[in-house]
């Protein structure tokens, strides 16, 4: 019989899951709102207080992400030894988990942040208008076949 890792899968998922579903959210729906917020001034700092207090979820999502996978790696090591591919699937998402892993760790570093002298952010901190631009460049001849979604 087989080992059943449901927990070790579930963990591996979910936590996936909330990762990428939670930063999803928070850059297109926290930041959104946001920018809604009528003084310029307090867009950051609203921005800010969503993404720290989501920052401890995120945490957890991603370590149970990480326990997850390797419960599961220790689990099918005979599999990565012995079947064409895996080895090199696992190494593709080890890569991937890996760049992810960085870009969280560098955008919660060096994204703004409200708490920190401003002198120390950069000017180029984001200040989002409140309306889209009202013109859109157009898609090349190359993409229009994919980003059919884009086009008015």
């Amino acid at each position: 019989m087989a080992a059943d890792h449901t927990v070790s899968r579930s963990l591996h998922d979910l936590g996936l899951a909330a990762w990428f579903g939670g930063s999803l959210m928070g850059a297109v729906g926290l930041n959104g709102a946001a920018a809604q917020v009528e003084e310029p001034k307090q867009r950051l700092r609203v921005a800010t207080a969503g993404w720290n207090r989501w920052t401890p979820v995120n945490l957890a999502g991603i370590a149970a992400h990480l326990a997850g996978g390797a419960v599961l790696l220790g689990a099918n090591k005979g599999r990565l030894a012995s079947q064409r591919g895996v080895g090199r699937a696992t190494v593709v998402k080890a890569a991937l988990t890996g760049a992810a892993l960085a870009a969280a760790a560098w955008s919660r570093a060096w994204g703004p942040d409200s708490t920190r002298p401003a002198r120390s952010r950069s000017r180029a901190a984001p200040t989002p208008a409140a309306t889209p631009p009202r013109t859109w460049p157009r898609p090349s001849a190359s993409s229009r076949c994919c980003s059919g979604w884009s086009r008015r």
